[in-house]
């Protein structure tokens, strides 16, 4: 006759399962997020392959701050243009991915012309797996959209925000960040502005940006960066394509985003527009 286990020897098997699964799950978990880690790194290599492919099929300009209106706060005025504030998840997608189907029913006399309108929640390039799954954004990460300058005496400061520019004007590519994690819309607020009111993609790209130092800064309603979206920090894209993970102190050193190009001084010169520029319809 089979003797049947007692309470203790029953108590004593669910406590070393207990501890087993504590010890395991840390484990588990953190391969989980090392596995996002690397997805996001990957996408983000993608986006700096496409970001050089266009640069090459349009006259060296690379893609910097967006946005909608023409003249907009500029002081020079050709720079007002729609081409001159073109929006990267807009401007790259096409060396990615060429199967997504673009919409040529846009509207009557629209300025945007055909464009997609999946709202960008095919493009999985654009998606961190990090990204919290209550959040309905699917562009999870911002470009680095600053104008900073340095005075004589070499102190740095923000001049406003930096569209459209040569790429031969970034001086240190291999160092200067171009893009880190897109910050968290905890309640949706921004995703409903952004994504309602029937907009097609190009008008919800171009909030994918950092503008201003202060946007890098976690737990403010202005922020646009998320300098914790892997544990202690963020993956982060450089001008010339490289990518690494880099800790929150070091993504919110504005420093880091300066691509040294004093030549874009608002109160000094403006850009002259190429003989062959970016799309500007």
């Amino acid at each position: 006759m089979r003797r049947a286990f007692t309470l203790i020897e029953l108590l004593m098997v669910i406590a070393i399962v207990a501890l087993l699964i504590s010890i395991l799950l840390p484990q588990i978990r953190g391969a989980r997020e090392s596995g996002w880690m690397v997805k996001c790194q990957s996408n983000q290599r993608q986006l700096g392959m496409a970001s050089e492919q266009y640069t090459q099929e349009f006259g060296e300009w690379v893609v910097r701050e967006a946005g909608t209106g023409r003249n907009n706060g500029d002081l020079c005025g050709d720079r007002g243009d729609w081409g001159w504030r073109y929006p990267w998840p807009r401007a790259w997608r096409p060396y990615i991915d060429s199967t997504r189907m673009w919409d040529e029913n846009a509207p009557a006399g629209s300025a945007w012309g055909a464009e997609y309108r999946d709202h960008y929640e095919f493009a999985e390039y654009y998606h961190d797996p990090a990204y919290p799954a209550w959040d309905w954004h699917q562009i999870h990460y911002a470009n680095n959209g600053m104008d900073l300058v340095r005075d004589k005496e070499g102190t740095l400061e923000w001049l406003y925000y930096k569209p459209l520019m040569l790429r031969h004007a970034i001086k240190f590519p291999s160092t200067t960040f171009a893009m880190t994690a897109y910050q968290d819309d905890d309640d949706n607020n921004r995703y409903d502005q952004l994504y309602g009111q029937n907009r097609i993609n190009r008008e919800i790209a171009i909030w994918y940006d950092v503008r201003a130092p202060r946007e890098l800064f976690e737990g403010h309603d202005f922020t646009r960066a998320s300098p914790t979206r892997h544990g202690l920090g963020s993956n982060v894209m450089r001008f010339d394509g490289h990518v690494s993970w880099e800790r929150a102190e070091v993504i919110v050193e504005e420093a880091n985003w300066d691509d040294h190009d004093d030549y874009f001084a608002w109160d000094r010169k403006c850009y002259h527009r190429p003989r062959r520029g970016p799309p500007y319809y």
